[in-house]
């Protein structure tokens, strides 16, 4: 159930929720109001952004809100990108009745994720406690890169590699983008193309086909026998000098994985 205040009367006494997304300096401030209004200070843009009922629960593993948004919304479009830094959520609970534009925190945590499906961004959340859940040590001990591409740890920016691109075909999840037979096969494996603003994942490239993960949505039906630009980004193997490794992309210092850990686990290998 999504509870949606874009509904509530403004004469009534019913609430209204604020949402502050904050990334390093960034901070984007939300109002679900028919219209912009000024709150505590600060000034907040009208969105027909929404969230599910919280559910008061004293367990941590359940402790996530979902967030709403039309697929047409620019700053949810935004969260679909691969994020390099932690974005938090701080949501305010107010009311029309209340002449003071007095803030209330009602709910804090951090962004997790978000997908497009239909015509809505689902923004996945989660409370600010289930960091108390985290493992102590996150590094994962493994031979190919742990690192995200394009991410914090990753170090490249991926507008650094962006190639203009033009789609003219598809078929399911197959794209035919002619530039991308200018480049090696498995050039842009676990890469990206980004039309319109929207990201698909690549799993595989060979010649001018695409094939991806999951379907971008409004894709096919713009294309419609035409064609669409588009930006690819190359992939990484995850490897330190394969063909499509870190050292192809002269990143070799971040490579975040153990080349030299032994094949055998000592722990299983008999003495006798």
């Amino acid at each position: 159930m999504s509870y949606d205040i874009q509904e509530a009367s403004v004469a009534d006494g019913r609430p209204y929720f604020l949402y502050q997304f904050a990334r390093g300096a960034t901070t984007t401030r939300l109002i679900s109001a028919p219209v912009d209004k000024n709150v505590g200070g600060f000034d907040w843009t009208a969105s027909p952004i929404s969230h599910d009922i919280l559910e008061q629960t004293g367990d941590v593993e359940r402790s996530e809100l979902q967030l709403t948004l039309p697929l047409s919304d620019s700053f949810g479009v935004a969260l679909l990108a691969p994020q390099a830094e932690v974005m938090t959520l701080t949501i305010f609970r107010a009311h029309y009745s209340d002449g003071t534009n007095e803030l209330r925190q009602y709910w804090k945590g951090r962004v997790v994720g978000a997908v497009s499906g239909g015509q809505t961004i689902k923004v996945k959340t989660e409370n600010v406690f289930t960091s108390l859940r985290r493992p102590g040590c996150r590094v994962r001990v493994q031979r190919s890169c742990r690192h995200d591409h394009y991410g914090l740890e990753c170090g490249l920016n991926k507008d650094d590699f962006d190639i203009a691109a033009t789609i003219t075909a598809i078929s399911g999840l197959q794209l035919t983008v002619p530039v991308a037979a200018s480049s090696t096969d498995g050039y842009f494996n676990a890469g990206m193309i980004n039309w319109n603003g929207l990201y698909g994942f690549i799993e595989s490239h060979v010649g001018s086909a695409i094939t991806l993960v999951s379907e971008i949505p409004g894709l096919e039906d713009a294309l419609g026998g035409g064609s669409q630009a588009a930006i690819l980004y190359p992939g990484c193997d995850r490897s330190l000098d394969g063909t499509f490794g870190c050292e192809s992309f002269a990143n070799f210092l971040n490579y975040g994985g153990f080349r030299w850990l032994p094949k055998d686990n000592p722990f299983d290998v008999s003495l006798t």
